[in-house]
C-alpha cells in the first residue's frame, strides 16, 4: 500500500474512533513523509481517544515546535510584548537547549523587568556557554553584564 492510502487510512480509522488501527497506520507513514505535522497532529488525537494522556502529548508535538516558538517569540518581541516573547523563548529553550535562546531571553528580561538580577543572571549564563560563535550576542552580553552588574550594586547600596 502507498503512503498516501496509509495516511488516508489513519485519519479514516481516527474518524471512525478506532484509535489503535488510526495509530498503526500514522506510524507506518509519519517517517516516510516530508509534511508530517497533520499526521503527528491525528496521532496524539489518537492517543487522546483512547486516553493515553502522556502519549498523545508526546506522539502529537512535531520536532519542529522549537522553531514555531524561536519565531513566536521573535515576533513577539518586535511588537514590544515582552511578557509573552519571554514564554515563547522559555519553551523553545526547554526543546532544543539553543545556546542564544539564553541570550534572547536576558534581552527580553532586561526590557521587561525594572529588576535587573533576572536579566543579569541570564546574560552571565550565556556567556559561561562560551557560544563564540554568535559574536555579537557575546560581546553584547560581556558588555551588559559590567553595566548591569553595576546598575544592580547602586540598586542595592540605594536600599540599605
Amino acid at each position: 500500500m502507498d503512503v498516501l492510502s496509509k495516511k488516508l487510512l489513519g485519519i479514516a480509522h481516527y474518524r471512525n474512533k478506532e484509535a489503535d488501527s488510526a495509530i498503526f497506520y500514522l506510524n507506518e507513514v509519519i517517517e516516510r513523509t516530508d509534511n508530517r505535522e497533520i499526521l503527528l497532529f491525528y496521532r496524539g488525537l489518537s492517543y487522546l481517544e483512547k486516553e493515553d494522556f502522556e502519549n498523545a502529548i508526546d506522539a502529537g508535538i512535531s520536532e519542529n515546535m522549537k522553531n514555531y516558538y524561536i519565531q513566536l517569540g521573535g515576533t513577539c518581541e518586535r511588537m514590544g510584548n515582552f511578557e509573552q516573547s519571554i514564554h515563547a523563548y522559555r519553551l523553545a529553550y526547554e526543546r532544543s537547549n539553543k545556546k542564544s535562546l539564553i541570550y534572547h531571553l536576558a534581552r527580553n528580561y532586561d526590557q521587561y523587568y525594572e529588576d535587573k538580577e533576572i536579566a543579569l543572571k541570564h546574560y552571565i549564563k550565556y556567556v559561561s556557554t562560551q557560544d563564540t560563535a554568535n559574536r555579537l550576542y557575546y560581546n553584547y552580553s560581556k558588555k551588559r553584564i559590567e553595566q548591569l552588574m553595576t546598575e544592580v550594586h547602586f540598586q542595592q547600596t540605594n536600599t540599605n
